[in-house]
């Protein structure tokens, strides 16, 4: 299968190759509607410990929006008191 890239270029994958990228993207919607249902925060972070992904409920707790959250420290948006 020939698949045009966003460089305009084409490249060319097996059915096993289209059958790893739909079950990539199937996991992905499927970690996604997890996480954004879940009744409690939930973050990802990178080897560094910045945040590289937060649900809404995180945002919820910590007041700070995905947007603001993305190649933060977690730790600075935790609350002090309490």
């Amino acid at each position: 299968m020939s698949i045009p890239s966003i460089f305009g270029a084409t490249g060319s994958f097996s059915s096993s190759d289209v059958e790893a990228l739909r079950a990539l993207r199937d996991s992905e919607e499927r970690f996604r509607t997890l996480t954004e249902i879940a009744p409690v925060g939930i973050f990802l972070t990178d080897a560094e410990q910045r945040c590289i992904y937060v649900n809404g409920r995180w945002s919820e707790i910590t007041g700070v929006s995905a947007d603001e959250a993305r190649g933060l420290d977690w730790r600075v948006c935790l609350p002090t008191e309490g």
